[in-house]
């Protein structure tokens, strides 16, 4: 399949290469941690297995009222680095044009909205409703 990297997730990649000039890394790690994330995206057109569907609200994903993801094929991939930092990625794949479009990046860590803070509210409501019967 081929890769394709949006604007958005190459603007947010040159936002991290420009953190990493504050940190005590030599330029030459710098330039490899980069290019060690672009190739671990690349490397998904390539890959035999495809990512889990996207279940995360801050990386794209809308749900239905059953608590059901809207786009199944939004895939998100989880990257982690020598350091063990990790990023969250939302790939959309097109899997008529052989396609995957990175669409979204963002650190693991604040990727905090999920299908749970979907499905809680309607749950709640259904507790309610046979509190009443």
């Amino acid at each position: 399949m081929v890769v394709t990297i949006s604007n958005n997730v190459w603007r947010k990649i040159n936002d991290y290469a420009t953190a990493l000039t504050t940190y005590p890394i030599t330029t030459a790690r710098l330039i490899e941690k980069v290019d060690a994330l672009i190739a671990a995206l690349n490397g998904l057109g390539s890959s035999i297995s495809v990512p889990p569907i996207c279940r995360d609200l801050k990386l794209g994903q809308t749900f239905n009222a059953n608590g059901s993801p809207n786009n199944t094929n939004l895939r998100r991939f989880n990257y982690k680095d020598k350091s063990k930092f990790q990023w969250a990625f939302a790939c959309h794949y097109d899997f008529d044009n052989n396609t995957i479009i990175i669409v979204e990046m963002m650190a693991a860590s604040f990727v905090t909205e999920s299908l749970e803070k979907v499905v809680e509210p309607i749950i709640d409501f259904m507790q309610r409703l046979s509190l009443i019967k």
